[in-house]
């Protein structure tokens, strides 16, 4: 009985890892996911609040971040299907955490990648819409 009971708990120890490795992968991912989103509904005051002074410098108002993501809008259209997200580990840059969702776009006949780059207080300090980088032919 106590062999039966031993194999009981090391099942359950084993079973709890990955969820607990998915809980936080989804911690990991929700920021980034929660600024996408705004950015999709047009939540662009909301958006350009938490960008860095540096991201504000490049785009200076919430309406100018409007007007490009309108623009982009016009460009790929809508998402219609997200393909994966993740976090990019290892980091370009320690202490900075970039979200990459690859997503298929209306319009857009390629995968497009959105990236957001974030510190550990959560302030914007990247943000990019583009074609998904194909692999160099070797």
């Amino acid at each position: 009985m106590a062999v039966l009971r031993r194999w009981i708990v090391a099942a359950a120890i084993l079973v709890a890892a990955p969820l607990q490795a998915q809980a936080a992968d989804s911690a990991q991912l929700e920021p980034g996911r929660r600024y996408v989103q705004w950015l999709y509904e047009g939540q662009t005051d909301s958006l350009w609040a938490r960008f860095s002074p540096e991201m504000r410098a490049a785009i200076p108002t919430a309406e100018a971040l409007a007007t490009m993501n309108e623009q982009i809008k016009a460009q790929v259209g809508t998402e219609t299907e997200v393909l994966q997200e993740r976090i990019m580990d290892p980091s370009p840059e320690p202490g900075m955490t970039v979200y990459v969702r690859s997503a298929r776009f209306s319009a857009a006949p390629m995968t497009i990648d959105v990236m957001v780059v974030t510190d550990a207080a959560g302030t914007i300090q990247g943000l990019s819409i583009r074609p998904q980088r194909q692999p160099d032919p070797s």
